[in-house]
């Protein structure tokens, strides 16, 4: 396998930085998205923040896999360091809301990785195609994912009721024989004809 090149994204949902070469730990790339911005209710994504396209980060030296040595954020033309004071309000500044620059945690906590309730998919839409809440969601493109969406739910329901049907038929053809022998040795009528039959 021929590797052309090697990205790595100090932090998540941002620019990075073309490597040379890097160690690998079992997560990938050693130093890959080991920061993320959160705006207090969830991680800042691009989806909700386009912005974040624009910028990019790096590290002021080279990462271990052990401590996270600080980043440099660029956005256009400023720098800054996340040792600096200014970045957050910066950043706060650019998004249009409170930001804060946190190390990613473990994967296994969850309320820190957790959606809030006020941070839906459908708030996210909202957000991204500038409507307030309580405004009617009119967009050809959502439209027809929304057909599509219901067309292929009332197709897979369509098989369901289908498969069922080709079942109960079946299981209604075993009742038959079975009650018309049960009836047989009730009456003590054709009995050898039907022991014959299950055993040939």
């Amino acid at each position: 396998m021929k590797i052309k090149s090697i990205w790595r994204y100090p932090i998540k949902s941002m620019g990075g930085e073309s490597l040379t070469e890097s160690p690998l730990s079992q997560h990938g790339v050693v130093g890959d998205r080991n920061y993320a911005l959160h705006d207090g209710k969830s991680i800042c994504s691009a989806k909700k923040y386009r912005q974040l396209m624009g910028y990019s980060a790096r590290y002021d030296s080279e990462p271990d896999g052990i401590n996270t040595p600080q980043v440099t954020l660029e956005i256009g033309d400023t720098a800054v360091s996340s040792g600096d004071s200014n970045l957050e309000e910066l950043v706060s500044r650019e998004l249009g809301t409170k930001i804060t620059l946190d190390k990613l945690r473990p994967k296994d906590n969850l309320e820190y990785y957790r959606r809030s309730a006020e941070n839906q998919p459908i708030e996210e839409i909202r957000s991204i195609l500038g409507l307030e809440e309580g405004e009617v969601i009119q967009h050809s493109m959502m439209t027809k994912s929304i057909e599509r969406a219901q067309k292929k739910v009332e197709e897979n329901n369509f098989g369901i009721r289908k498969r069922l049907l080709e079942y109960d038929d079946v299981m209604s053809a075993q009742r038959e024989v079975i009650y018309k022998r049960r009836r047989h040795a009730l009456e003590g009528t054709r009995l050898k004809l039907d022991v014959l039959n299950m055993l040939y």
